[in-house]
């Protein structure tokens, strides 16, 4: 029988207690939020799961002898990038790999280690900082930065971490809007003009007519299209 996954809640009167959550149809764990603790060789350990989903996954690898229970409850912050990655997986594939890129740039680029790192205001302004400068080093332009550090930000939201966005705000370059030019009749002619097949006339015509964004349209695959 698997170990019983549980949060710690506050009774009135009694103080904070572990209370055992149910794992059976009707039961809804949606909206339980971390920590999760099991309780194995008679003491009470901390999960690294930000979800129950997750400490579910966690609990039986544990179990199946594929990983340890950290001895200090900490989370790394390259754990709770895989479990948001791991939740988001089950939403749309193209945003996944957009985001999955995003948040392994990020981890390469930052020198913090565990996710409460960020609960200090200090120290999350400045790994966020390092952050900016390392992407703008590489050229990346205000508007690339601002969606990278947003998909960092939700990130850390989920891992618990609270208001990740107050950190970083002042901090984000400025972005110049630019007033869009439609593309004249004679460059519409000239563009499907140089169209060879079906396939890139529906990529241009996708482009041209839909309401999507830049990385929504690169990152978009044909099974996504509703025909």
């Amino acid at each position: 029988m698997a170990l019983t996954i549980s949060v710690r809640t506050e009774v009135e009167g009694s103080g904070w207690r572990y209370q055992g959550i149910e794992e059976k149809r009707g039961v809804k764990t949606a909206g339980l939020r971390a920590p999760f603790y099991i309780r194995r060789n008679k003491l009470w350990r901390r999960l690294s799961a930000q979800t129950f989903e997750a400490a579910k996954v966690e609990r039986d690898e544990i179990e199946a002898g594929k990983t340890t229970v950290t001895s200090d409850g900490r989370t790394t912050v390259k754990t709770a990038v895989e479990q948001f990655l791991e939740v988001k997986k089950r939403k749309n594939e193209s945003t996944v790999e957009n985001y999955t890129y995003i948040l392994n740039e990020f981890l390469g680029k930052t020198p913090a280690k565990y996710v409460d790192e960020f609960n200090d205001p200090k120290s999350g302004r400045r790994i966020f900082g390092d952050f900016i400068d390392a992407l703008e080093k590489d050229g990346a332009a205000p508007k690339t930065i601002e969606n990278k550090v947003m998909v960092v930000v939700f990130m850390l939201r989920e891992a618990g971490i609270n208001k990740p966005f107050r950190m970083v705000k002042d901090l984000l370059p400025t972005i110049e809007e630019e007033v869009p030019e439609p593309y004249s009749e004679d460059e519409l002619k000239r563009i499907f003009a140089a169209i060879d097949d079906d396939r890139e006339y529906a990529a241009i015509m996708f482009f041209l007519v839909t309401a999507c964004r830049e990385k929504e349209v690169a990152f978009a695959r044909w099974d996504d299209l509703k025909i």
